[in-house]
Formats: C-alpha cells, structure tokens, sequence
C-alpha cells in the first residue's frame, strides 16, 4: 500500500486524548433511510504534479453559495506531502498546490487544518508548516482576486525559539475579518493559547489570556472559533487549572479585545471535571452556543452546553434521550457532543453520540435548540447498538435546514453516514464514496480540527469533505447534496409550473379574495409560498409563519422574499412597507414618501438584510450594503423586480422589456432591445450557476448564464404569470 498522507497537528487525536481513543473501534454500518437529499460523491481534484493514484485527504471545506464551495488537504507529489486546495465555481471543481512562505522548507510538510470563505472570492485557510530550520510555524493562506497568498503567522512576544505552532480553526464575520485560533511555546517552555486576528489585511498575534488560577504551564487547546460578525468572536478548548484540572476555556473578542472565562459547569460535576469544550457557532454578535463534556463526581462523562449572550455564560447539562444511560466513563461517555451549528439565536443543532441501555456501543445524538429549549433525539437510522455511531459536525442553512456527517464502525473498517434536516423531518444515507474505494473501506470525514469544518451548507446545499481507501492507498472525496435544481411559475389564480423543481400544489383553480402577486422557495424541501395583494400567504411544503391576510393595509403587497438564514420571509407593500414573519425587521420605506411605488423586495443572504426596489430603479436598502441603482435614471421601461446574486453580493434589476441594470454583479444578458410576446414580469437568481432568469406574462423563460428547463411560453394560460423562484 502506498504511503497514507499523514493527518498532522491531532486533529483526530484531541477528541480521543479529551475522550479516550476507544469511540470507533467496534465494526458496523449504519443502514441506509429513505432520505429527501439526493447526495452524490466525486474524487478530490489533484494538482498536475501528484503522484498517481490519487493519493490525498481532504480536512476542511467551506461554502459561501450554493455551487461556489472550497475544500482544502494534503496530496503526494514525489512522495511528499503538501497542501492543495479544491475550487468550485459554477459546480466545476479545480486544483491548486498551496503556496508557502518564503521560510519554508524545501520539503515543509504542511496539513491545512480549517478554512473559511465568508463570501465567494474571499476565504482564510490555516494550518502549519516547516521552516528552514525544522520549525513547525503556523501557515496562513488568503484568496483575494483568484489568487492565493501565504504568510508565516506572526507570534506573541516571548515565543520560543522553536515555537511548535499550532493553529487549528478559523472563522470569519466578514471578508477581511477572521480570526484563528492555536497554541505554541513560550520561553519557558510553557504551552499558551494563540489568537490570530485579520484586519486591515494584516495578522496580528496574541497570547491567549485565562482566567484567574491557571496553571503556569497551562496545556491549552483551543479547539474551535466563530465569529457572530466582524470583530465579534469567540475561541474555545480548555486549560488546565492550578490543581493541573482540565477546565473549559471561554475566550471572546469584543471591542478589539480578547478576555477569558471559564466556563460555568453543571451542578453535578464532579471535582476533577476533565472539561474539553469542542463546538461552538455564533449566529450574531455577542451570542455564541459552546458544546462539549465534562466528568461529574461518579467520573462519568456526559454532554454540556455554553449559551453566552454578551460575555455571560451559562450552562446546560445536555438532556438525554428517553432510553439513554445516564452513567459511563471514558472510554464509553454516556453522551459527547461534538459539533453545533445555529443559523439563528433562537435555533441551533447540536450533533454527537449517546450510549442507549440496551446496547455498549453508541449511536447518533442530536439536540435541537428551539422555542427557547433543547430537546434529544436519537439519529435516523437503525444503527447497530453494539456499534460506535458517531456525527462529527453540523452545518445549517437556516432554521429547519440541517445536514451532519458521522462515521461507524472501526477494527479497519469504518463507514460514514450523513442525517439530514428537511421539512421537519432527520433522514440518515450513507456516505458516498469514488468507484475505485474499497470494499470494506476505512474513511474519515475531513475533520477540519474535531469536523469544524468538515460540513458546509448554504441555501439548502451542502458539501463535505474527508478520505478514504483505495488498493494503493487513500483518496481525497467530495460529497455534495444540491438541493437547488430547477424553477417554478406562479400565476396571478395561484397556478404553480415547475419545472426541473419539485411541485408541492398550487392555489390554481381555488377562489381567492385577491390575485397572487408573487412567491418565493424554501429550496431545501422543494417548497414555496405564494403571496397574494392583500397579504395573505399559501405555503406549499414549507412553514407558514403567518401572514397579512385579512388585516387592513395602506397599499397592496406586491412582492415576497425567504429568509435563508432564519427560514422566515417578508412580504412588502408598494408603499414600500414591510411585514416580516419568523424573520427580523430591519426597516422599510412605509409612511416616507416616494416617487415611484415599490414593485419588489430581495433578501441579502450575505448580511441578512434586504432590498425594496421601486419601479423607476430606486433601491433601498435595509441591513444590506448599497451597491447603486437606477433612480434618476431614464427608463425606457419601469422595473418590475430585482434579485440578490450570493456569489457577489451584488443585485439586478429587471425592467418590462427585458432590460438588466447589474450592480455590484456580472452582467450575463438581457432581453433588453429584444421583441417580446409579452413584457417581463420578474427575474430570478440561479444558486448553482451563478446565472439568472427573466420571465414573462405568458411564462415565457429567457435564461443567462444558466440552464433553461422549460417554459410556460406559447402554452394557455388561465391567468398570466406574476413571478417565479429559483430552488
């Protein structure tokens, strides 16, 4: 067998150092559900000058839009590791070989150990390397204009001549705003924290601060990091006390500075807690969700939860399920949790594992965060209970869309498993894995330090990453769930057409008090809603969140927008007000004056605001950035709606004759100067592609940049089309 890229820096060895190393080492698979995502699986793109036989792991990927994602590894090239990097852009992906600083060594062994693209364009991946001297120093890559960068990361003051850095996880609250988190040596020998932060385009390092009592060599590991927005961030692990006990570390960046709590512990701990906080995810500034375990007086091993809300910590012990065992220590936790991911401060899921009482195996926990508690369930599948089942990290679109990755198994053989969040409802599917694998195979999910990072989803899409077996050695494997595929047509009776998209009904052929004047996806479950002028709202395989329908309004509503980040949406009134259901209002134009009414709304996944646009091209923004517009502007046809591009930032609008104004986004095509049959009546942004699509009172589609799957045009209407939606 050829030589297996080593994973460097113990990204899989800090859980079982925490935990013990005995949680996959009984064989057995998961079987496979029924599942609502469709998940296919390719071979990791290698660089032109790797070794035969795709010899590589994955660690880490990051997805800032659907079809737009980043994973990076390691790869052999004349039989050396080095660090790679795979791109996506418009669902292609391709390969580039990690550049080094200039003090790396000719063969400088690097491991990529986390990565973060908070917009498409711009991403920050971390992890180590070797100097001239032997060294490991810490390894910092930037994308900026297609390009990537490397730098050494600069250290505190007092750093040991051999430093042996680490740096294990990155995150970041806007493009040109991260923060990375490890430990390095000091002087005297000592292990400290490292916190690295970006800004202005230039790292800057300091030495971790702790809470009062800690132990001069502290052992620090900070495990994970989120930011909740730019300058807001947290870090976590643990340090040792003076009595030499692991205690959960807190270390959170506000106002440019970092301070250190430890974290509170339940009533039950015991008192040599052997505390190792693992997961965290900050949906905002200053509100974090921690997970972990810790030891309680009898020395068994359970789950913990830290909410922290503005430098306040508090803690839950982890409810377990109804046929959980509450006793178990280490190497057999009752519960661990491992991995969190909360796309909402009033929503959050939490993944690990739990011992049942009938079995001495584990198998999937997961802990879902909503209406103000947190409730246990047993993962979707039927694992075997003398098995160890495990997810190693969450990732959630918006409140409701969630996907985790996991493996089972051991001995040499081990398999992964994916559960998956839709309409309500967890399904479980085995991992898929390149034809050449082998049979039984032994994979690992890219474990982006303890699967940080080892899961990303966007607008209900979701990639992973990891390795696996071949005949000569192990491989590097993508699997992507797309969730978006096609379009769907409303009518102004309510009339659905989809096409290459789930149809989950329609109003069409029902009496309605007022026409449907608009609808938007929930791309995730092939769901939507329809909007009708008096506010009222059909939802269609996605949530009803309430509606305006049957309350009096100043002028009627002319548009909707979903919420990818909360699962809520908006409805706007031509007035230019709005009216927000499960989502956050941040401002509209209702009761100021304007010179054109407004004729359509757009949601900003980046921010989380949202666009109202009025039909002489004006734009207002609201918690969005301003890109430009076309108010004040002469138009040979009014504006009729706009939409968000997530792979820029940027929007479009469209006029009635086809014409597309970009800002801030690539200009792909328009009808503008082009007969029509009948005027444009509204656009739509291809997730995917990165294209978008004009349609037409008759259901005429022109696309641009992006897949036609068909057309309502030249067919018989009862009602003309009023809008559509990608998803």
């Amino acid at each position: 067998m050829a030589r297996r890229v080593r994973r460097s820096l113990g990204a899989v060895l800090v859980l079982s150092a925490a935990l013990s190393a005995g949680l996959l080492g009984v064989s057995s698979a998961p079987a496979s559900a029924a599942t609502v995502a469709t998940w296919s699986g390719i071979g990791a793109v290698l660089p032109a000058n790797s070794d035969p036989g795709n010899q590589a792991e994955l660690m880490t990927t990051s997805c800032p839009a659907p079809g737009n994602c980043v994973a990076a590894g390691m790869y052999l090239a004349g039989g050396l590791p080095e660090g790679f990097i795979d791109t996506q852009s418009g669902g292609t992906w391709s390969a580039t070989e990690a550049p080094m600083p200039a003090n790396a060594a000719a063969s400088p062994h690097p491991a990529l150990t986390s990565l973060a693209c908070p917009s498409v364009g711009s991403c920050t991946a971390v992890g180590i390397y070797k100097d001239t001297g032997g060294y490991n120093q810490g390894l910092l890559l930037s994308l900026t204009g297609g390009v990537w960068s490397a730098t050494e990361a600069p250290l505190p003051p007092g750093a040991a001549a051999d430093p042996s850095v680490s740096i294990y996880t990155v995150s970041c609250g806007a493009p040109g705003a991260c923060v990375a988190a490890g430990s390095y040596g000091d002087g005297g020998a000592n292990t400290q924290g490292l916190l690295l932060n970006l800004s202005g385009g230039v790292w800057s390092a300091t030495e971790a601060p702790l809470p009062p009592g800690a132990a001069a060599s502290q052992g620090v590991q900070q495990l994970a990091t989120s930011c909740g927005g730019p300058g807001s961030c947290m870090a976590i692990g643990h340090y040792n006390d003076g009595a030499a006990h692991a205690q959960g570390l807190l270390l959170t960046l506000a106002g440019g500075a970092w301070s250190a709590t430890e974290a509170p512990l339940p009533s039950d701990a015991g008192p040599v807690p052997h505390v190792t906080l693992i997961g965290a995810s900050c949906p905002a500034a200053g509100s974090c969700t921690v997970v972990g375990v810790y030891e309680d007086a009898s020395s068994n091993v359970h789950s913990l939860i830290e909410s922290v809300s503005n430098g306040t910590a508090t803690v839950t012990e982890a409810p377990h399920p109804a046929d959980a065992k509450t006793s178990g220590s280490s190497p057999n936790p009752s519960s661990a949790l491992y991995g969190v991911s909360c796309p909402s401060t009033q929503f959050c899921v939490a993944t690990g594992t739990y011992v049942k009482t009938t079995g001495t195996g584990s198998v999937p926990l997961i802990e879902t965060f909503t209406g103000g508690a947190w409730a246990p369930s047993a993962g979707a599948g039927s694992f075997d209970p003398a098995a160890q089942s495990i997810p190693v990290g969450v990732s959630c679109s918006w409140p409701g869309s969630c996907s985790a990755v996991g493996m089972s198994g051991g001995g040499g053989s081990t398999s992964g498993f994916i559960e998956t969040l839709a309409g309500g409802t967890w399904t479980e599917t085995a991992a898929v894995l390149p034809s050449d694998a082998t049979v039984p195979n032994s994979m690992m999910w890219g474990l982006g330090e303890l699967a940080a990072s080892a899961i990303s989803c966007v607008a209900g899409t979701c990639s992973t990453t990891g390795s696996y077996a071949t005949a000569s050695g192990y491989g590097g494997f993508i699997d992507s769930s797309p969730g978006l595929t096609g379009y769907q047509l409303a009518a102004s009776d309510g009339g659905i057409f989809a096409f290459n998209a789930p149809f989950s009904g329609s109003m069409g052929g029902t009496p309605l008090n007022q026409p449907i004047v608009g609808m938007a996806a929930e791309p995730d479950t092939g769901g939507y809603y329809e909007v009708a002028s008096d506010g009222g709202i059909f939802a269609f395989g996605a949530p009803f969140q309430g509606s305006m329908g049957g309350h009096p309004l100043n002028q009627p509503v002319v548009g909707i927008a979903f919420d990818s980040r909360t699962g809520g949406y908006y409805e706007v009134a031509s007035d230019g007000g709005i009216f927000a259901f499960g989502a956050p209002f941040q401002g509209s134009m209702g009761g100021q004056h304007l010179n054109k009414p407004i004729v359509g709304i757009a949601f900003d996944s980046a921010t989380g605001g949202y666009y109202e646009v009025a039909s002489d091209g004006g734009i207002f923004a609201f918690g969005a950035p301003f890109s430009g517009s076309m108010g004040a502007t002469p138009l040979n046809q009014p504006i009729v709606g706009m939409t968000f591009d997530s792979a820029t930032g940027g929007y479009y609008e469209v006029a009635s004759d086809g014409g597309i104004f970009a800002f801030g986004a690539p200009f792909q095509g328009s009808m503008g100067a082009v007969a029509l049959n009948k005027p444009v009546v509204g656009m739509a942004f291809d997730f995917v592609t990165g294209g978008y699509y004009e349609v037409a009172s008759d259901g005429g589609i022109f696309a641009f940049g992006a897949p036609f799957s068909g057309s309502m045009g030249g067919q018989h209407l009862n009602k003309p089309i009023v809008g559509m939606s990608f998803g």
